[in-house]
């Protein structure tokens, strides 16, 4: 935290962009955890057997693919000094 600040402690800054994308992909990762686990677990629980989780899980992929994209190009520009 104290590297961070020192480099970057604006609402705006590079480093405040990568942390998002951060999180952001890490919640994308669980979305798709959830629904494999959901997925799985349907076999066993008619009432989970109504989505599409084959689809979901795919959308949750392809959105954090996208994500990381991203947060690649991100870390690259906060972190060249």
């Amino acid at each position: 935290t104290e590297l961070k600040l020192a480099l970057d402690d604006d609402n705006t800054g590079d480093l405040r962009l990568l942390e998002s994308l951060e999180f952001l992909s890490l919640g994308i990762e669980g979305k798709r955890s959830l629904w494999i686990a959901l997925n799985e677990s349907a076999e066993d629980t008619p009432a989970l057997r109504n989505l599409d989780y084959e689809r979901l899980i795919k959308r949750a992929t392809d959105q954090r693919a996208r994500v990381d994209e991203q947060r690649v190009a991100a870390a690259r520009k906060a972190l060249q000094q």
